[in-house]
Parts: C-alpha cells; sequence; structure tokens
C-alpha cells in the first residue's frame, strides 16, 4: 500500500548487491533485534504515572534494572560492540548527518565544563550522553553491516513505521484493561497515542503516486488530528503546521545558501510564533483548555531568558546536559514539568534551585544550544538536506526510475523532518533512535543507486 513511500526496494541498475543470508543467531541479527524490541515499545506511555515506578513499567524505556532501563542496556551493548568495530578498522565513516553528531558532540564537552564549574549534577549530564549515543551508534551499526542487504531491510523506513504502530496499539490495549489512561479524552473515545508520525502521513500524502494511496494518507491524517483533539494534544497539531511549513520551503530547489536563509528563517518564524501561542492572544479554547501547561511554559521561557545572563555564556550555549537554574518558581502542581530528572522523587526534583527538563522548544534551544549552537546546528541541518536532494536530482537525471526517485524524496523529507525534531529539541530517546535509523538509511540508499549507475 505505501510501497512509494516508505518502501525498502533494493532495485539495482546494471549490477547486483551480493546478499549475505541472516544468521538467526549471530550478534549483528541479534543486536538488530533488539533496536527492532525498543521500537514496539513507547517511550511515553498513556499511563503517564509509570514514571514514577520503573519497576512496574510495560516498556523497555522506563523498565528499570538496577540503575539501568533495558532501554539504557541496549544502547550500551551496541556502543560497546561498535567502539571495538571501530577500533579494528581504525575508520570512521563521514556524511553530512555526522557532521551533526560531532556538533553535538561539542557541545557535549561544553555541558561537561558547565557541570565542572557552574552546576555539578552528573545524571541530567549522563542523560544527554545517552541521547547523543541513540543519535549516533545506531548510524554508525547499521554502517558496519551495510553490506548485509537483509539485515539492514529490518529496519527500513517501511518496517520502523510499522513497529511505531504496534507499540502505540500495545500501550493503548495494555492501559485499557490494567491501567488507566490519564491523558484527557473530551470527544469521548479512548485516547490512543498516534500510529502513524506526522512526518510520514504527510510524505505519503504528497509522494504517494496511486490516488488510493493518498485517501489511505489522507484517512489517518483525519484520524490523528481528531484524536489529538480528543487527547488536548495540542502539541501535535502545531508539529503538524511546522511539518507543512518545511515542506513549502524544501519544495524549491535552491542553492546552498538560499536553502540555508529559508530553514534559519522558517526555525526562527516557528519559535517566535510558539512563544506567541503561549499566551493565548486570540482566546482559543483549546489553548485555554491547557492554561495550565502554558503558564509552566511562559514561566520556563522566563528562566531560559534569566539564564542567558548568567554563567557561560548565552550566545554559546550551556552545552548539553546543562541544567537551568529556577529563578521564577515553576507551579508546585505542575509535577509532571519537572519529573524525577533532579531528584529521586518528583518532590525532591521540585524542591531543588536547578531543573533539567524544558517542555517548551525555543527554551530548550536557547539554553542547550545558545546562538552560535542554534546556527551552525541550522547550517548543518540544511546541509544534511541539501547534499542528499542534490545527489536525487543527479539520479534523476542519469534516468532512475521516477518511482524510485519519489520513494527517496519521500524517505529524506521523513528523515530531515526527524532531525529538525531531535537536535532542535533534544531529548527524546526514541525519536532519536528513529532519527539515527532514517538518516542512515537515506543516505545508505542514495548511495546503492548512485554506485550502481558509476558500474554502468
Amino acid at each position: 500500500m505505501i510501497t512509494d513511500v516508505i518502501n525498502n526496494r533494493s532495485i539495482q541498475l546494471g549490477t547486483a548487491v551480493r546478499h549475505r543470508p541472516v544468521r538467526f543467531f549471530s550478534i549483528n541479527y541479534f543486536l538488530v533485534l533488539c533496536l527492532i524490541l525498543l521500537l514496539l515499545s513507547v517511550e511515553s506511555s498513556l499511563q503517564t504515572s509509570i514514571i514514577w515506578d520503573r519497576s512496574t513499567a510495560w516498556t523497555l524505556w522506563l523498565y528499570k534494572v538496577g540503575p539501568f532501563s533495558i532501554a539504557d542496556i541496549i544502547i550500551i551493548a551496541v556502543t560497546g560492540i561498535v567502539f571495538i568495530r571501530i577500533l579494528l578498522i581504525s575508520s570512521i565513516p563521514t556524511s553530512p548527518y555526522l557532521s551533526l553528531c560531532l556538533l553535538a558532540l561539542v557541545y557535549l564537552c561544553v555541558g561537561f565544563i558547565y557541570n565542572v564549574g557552574v552546576f555539578t549534577y552528573w545524571k541530567t549530564y549522563l542523560y544527554d550522553v545517552k541521547v547523543f549515543l541513540y543519535l549516533l551508534v545506531p548510524y554508525l551499526f547499521l554502517n558496519s553491516i551495510k553490506d548485509r542487504i537483509k539485515l539492514i531491510r529490518l529496519l527500513s523506513p517501511k518496517h520502523i513505521f510499522t513497529y511505531v504502530a504496534i507499540a502505540s496499539l500495545i500501550d493503548s490495549v495494555v492501559v485499557n484493561l490494567s491501567g488507566k489512561s490519564e491523558y484527557p479524552h473530551i470527544l469521548g473515545f479512548p485516547a490512543i497515542l498516534p500510529l502513524l508520525p506526522m512526518a510520514v502521513i504527510l510524505a505519503g500524502i504528497i509522494y504517494a503516486k496511486k490516488t488510493t494511496h493518498k485517501i489511505i494518507f489522507l484517512a489517518f491524517l483525519g484520524f490523528e488530528f481528531v484524536s489529538a483533539i480528543n487527547r488536548l494534544s495540542l502539541g501535535l497539531l502545531f508539529n503538524a503546521a511546522q511539518m507543512l511549513l518545511f515542506i513549502f520551503v524544501l519544495h524549491f530547489n535552491l542553492r546552498f545558501t538560499a536553502r540555508f536563509i529559508a530553514i534559519f528563517a522558517s526555525i526562527l518564524l516557528i519559535n517566535l510564533t510558539s512563544i506567541l501561542l503561549i499566551t493565548n492572544p486570540f482566546n482559543w479554547t483549546l489553548l485555554a483548555a491547557k492554561a495550565e501547561g502554558s503558564i509552566t511554559r511562559q514561566i520556563q521561557m522566563e528562566n531560559a531568558v534569566e539564564n542567558f545572563k548568567h554563567n557561560i555564556p548565552g550566545v554559546i550555549g550551556k552545552g548539553l546536559g546543562s541544567t537551568w537554574f529556577e529563578y521564577i518558581p515553576i507551579p508546585e502542581t505542575d509535577i509532571y514539568s519537572v519529573g524525577t530528572s533532579v531528584g529521586a522523587t518528583s518532590e525532591d526534583a521540585m524542591g531543588m534551585p536547578v531543573k533539567f527538563v524544558f517542555n517548551f522548544g525555543p527554551a530548550a534551544l536557547l539554553h542547550k544550544w545558545g546562538i552560535i549552537g542554534t546556527i551552525i546546528l541550522i547550517f548543518l541541518l540544511a546541509q544534511y538536506y541539501h547534499v542528499s536532494s542534490k545527489k536525487i536530482r543527479e539520479l534523476q537525471r542519469y534516468g532512475v526510475d521516477m518511482i524510485n526517485i519519489r520513494y527517496l524524496k519521500a524517505v529524506l523529507l521523513i528523515s530531515f523532518l526527524y532531525a529538525f525534531g531531535s537536535y532542535i529539541y533534544i531529548g527524546n530517546l526514541k525519536e532519536s533512535l528513529i532519527t539515527s535509523l532514517l538518516a542512515f538509511y537515506t543516505e545508505n540508499q542514495i548511495n546503492i543507486y548512485s554506485k550502481s549507475l558509476t558500474t554502468t
């Protein structure tokens, strides 16, 4: 049904790729299976209170064995194996995506300086280290087994988003049968987490070749909008709007400088609009229903501006893994805005002079990346899209079938939207994992087509 958009195609031009059989007891197969299991569970459940008790959670992202979640153990294992392989071959691949990872590493170093010289809290620093591993290591792992075509197919976009949909359904069933959904359901039907990410739905509507496929994606779009309103998930609605803006901007065939300016202007507009909307200047009913969350976000933004003036210059940014000083208190009733990131319990965390979580993108962007880091980040995001887009146009000129060209454009768009979300608001683990997998798949698939042309 959706092969025009997210199917893993292995069609080659003029040459055949050597397929190596999958050995079901190989270490590579085991690690791929572990990554699939992560995709098959949710990072955030409909029953949000399970974050307080990590011993009863039904998701690998939250269930803890000692100090580590099962997801932590998996990424540490994959990291160790990838690190050994890099040492053995004494080579690290280069790509536009890995340039983004390098910037994240630089800002982890800035965050280390913050923790040593400003306020020491290594738990939060290690969390962003973990985010960094999810952004980098799956990419490097798949790159190390890129000749294992059958294994790579298990983590194609088609399969990735099938796993994501199954994870949402599993959480919905578990919560409704043995727990309690803690999301609102203002339209009267049970809340459910998104089945298909908005990036996939929009790419499907644009690039699906058959009208019936477009209609199916439109149906998904309608379902997700109604579902988002039902559970008062205003973030999903806003994300859809900003993705439409990016799709419009990226549609034009621009030189790199113009593309960078266009993406920079789009991100600036998105953040300024976010800051405006949390004040609900138009008295919209949906925003009024989330008034408590809006107040928290306003206070967080004020704190981000105040932190900008102290210790490490805000122009540079405080780095990844850095906490922020709570100059203006957050309402004590909003414990979910703090969690247990800086305390063993929510009460401990609320009483700390510093906080870690930002529930608001502009505040997180300003605090962690600063002005210089943000400009470099946007530059590298633009470069990531531009380089691959240019290669796809070259493939089109050399006569690659338009079905495959549409597929590559769709995957690149989805990959860029995920990279934007994961780096601009760094901190979501599962989204970071998907970003890394998509980045590898996008660049690798384009390279496969390019190599097939050079051998003809």
